[in-house]
């Protein structure tokens, strides 16, 4: 899938990505062997994805499902999106990530 979504944190120091990624048929992995669904966060001084903070959106498993538009403010990151729930936590096309 390809990504949709991109916001720094205020000090530039993480890159959230959002996108279709690992929401499709062709299930990706990172970390060793965590799934890929829809968000994540990268080291804009490396490129590599940050381990610490990979959201499981759901559905997954179908091409129009993920994270699309991002919106980063010095104390909160907004997603929007198709999901019904991120990581078990029930959230309707919205979610807010307190930074």
């Amino acid at each position: 899938g390809n990504v949709q979504g991109l916001a720094f944190n205020a000090d530039g120091s993480r890159l959230f990505v959002a996108g279709h990624f690992g929401t499709a048929r062709l299930q990706q992995t990172v970390c060793g062997s965590v799934n890929l669904r829809g968000l994540m966060m990268v080291d804009p001084n490396t490129g590599f994805t940050d381990c610490s903070w990979i959201p499981q959106l759901v559905p997954f498993g179908d091409n129009f499902v993920g994270a699309w538009p991002l919106l980063s403010t010095p104390t909160q990151l907004w997603v929007g999106g198709f999901f019904t729930s991120i990581s078990g936590e029930p959230q309707q096309g919205v979610a807010r990530f307190t930074l």
